[in-house]
């Protein structure tokens, strides 16, 4: 799955297994400004202008638990200024 934002270079690619969590989603949860936004980089990337983006975290593991399941395949946050 490979995923960019609209007029930069930035992109996401999945690299792992296929995952039974979210219904067979392999999408990570995209956060936007502490906001859960969803699964789908199509809604984040209709959200934001890619330079507007501050900063990105990825989580994944421990770190993306306090997500609940919607984080099983990991946490995109994004802070934008």
């Amino acid at each position: 799955i490979a995923s960019c934002l609209v007029g930069s270079e930035m992109c996401i690619r999945d690299r792992t297994s296929n995952s039974f969590a979210s219904g067979g989603s392999q999408e990570p949860l995209y956060v936007l400004n502490n906001q859960i936004i969803g699964n789908s980089f199509h809604s984040i990337n209709e959200l934001i202008d890619s330079y507007n983006v501050k900063k990105i975290v990825i989580l994944s593991g421990a770190d993306a638990a306090g997500y609940g399941t919607q984080g099983a395949n990991g946490v995109i946050k994004i802070t934008s200024y």
